[in-house]
């Protein structure tokens, strides 16, 4: 009996390591949504609808879609068809989530500086704008260049997909440019703010502003690593 290509070997353990992370991931979602519910009804569901309340409610649902379309794309897709329009699905919701994401730290970034439009804060959202055309460019360069060929092998489930380019990596840059600089003023006014007093409320705002930003960085930076199932 001959010995299957090592390449074809090395894209079914990778289709699979792909799979069993995406279902680790949402589980870890699942549980770390249950654990804080009842402090969003609590605390959310009676509040006034605001643009903080739209974004907090965008980007703790929003969490949902995106793995849970990866999971069918990994382990139950099979129509060429479906695969590519499902992968473009997900690259509408994942791009949504993302401008959530950044306007969360642009509003906890101009709350810091005084809820006060300082010419720094300016500076960072009129370059916001500008990379955020650029990266919807790429992003629809992108997703509109794969093309797919169904299942990797006879009797395997999950797409395979291809691209025609890898235009994501100048999104993922643009997000890590924009997010450093949101990061840096956000620095700058904690090192002033405890220079002069130490509010266990800011206190509290600064640490949370740079643990999510340091999850939301980590996020862009292993996101152009790509699912396994996906080659050029």
């Amino acid at each position: 009996m001959a010995a299957l290509p090592h390449s074809f070997v090395q894209l079914f353990v990778d289709l699979n390591l792909a799979k069993y992370t995406s279902l680790a991931a949402v589980t870890v979602l699942v549980y770390d949504y249950f654990i804080l519910l009842p402090d969003e009804i609590a605390l959310i569901w009676p509040s006034r609808w605001s643009i903080s309340k739209c974004l907090f409610i965008a980007n703790r649902y929003l969490a949902f879609v995106d793995p849970t379309m990866i999971i069918y794309l990994l382990m139950f897709g099979e129509r060429a068809g479906v695969c590519v329009n499902t992968f473009r699905a997900i690259g509408v919701f994942t791009t949504i989530g993302i401008m959530v994401a950044q306007w969360i730290l642009l509003l906890r970034t101009y709350a810091v500086w005084g809820s006060k439009i300082s010419k720094p804060f300016v500076c960072v959202f009129v370059c916001y704008v500008c990379i955020g055309v650029v990266d919807s460019w790429a992003s629809h360069k992108y997703v509109n260049g794969v093309h797919s060929t169904g299942v990797p092998g006879k009797g395997m489930t999950g797409c395979t997909l291809f691209f025609a380019n890898r235009l994501a990596w100048v999104s993922f840059v643009g997000i890590m440019a924009i997010e450093s600089a949101l990061i840096s003023l956000l620095v700058y006014k904690a090192v002033q703010h405890f220079r002069v007093a130490r509010s266990s409320l800011m206190t509290i705002l600064y640490r949370d502003g740079l643990l999510y930003f340091a999850f939301v960085l980590a996020t862009s930076i292993c996101e152009p690593c790509g699912c396994p199932c996906c080659t050029n």
